[in-house]
């Protein structure tokens, strides 16, 4: 069970990492106006945070 876990946990950050690579890719292609950067760095921000606590309760979890 913790092993599938795992794999779901590494599946989430790589789709992660994923939309960042392409949101990056979009930006450096057609730099956006000022808001749109702001709300694209905001999104990719609250993606990783929200990726990073799914891994700090995955590794808490395997832990106990």
């Amino acid at each position: 069970m913790a092993q599938e876990r795992i794999g779901k946990a590494f599946e989430r950050i790589d789709a992660a990492l994923a939309r960042i690579d392409l949101a990056a890719d979009r930006i450096a292609s057609s730099p956006p106006s000022g808001d749109a950067m702001n709300a694209a760095k905001d999104s990719l921000k609250g993606e990783l945070a929200g990726t990073l606590r799914d891994l700090d309760a995955l590794i808490e979890s395997m832990e106990q």
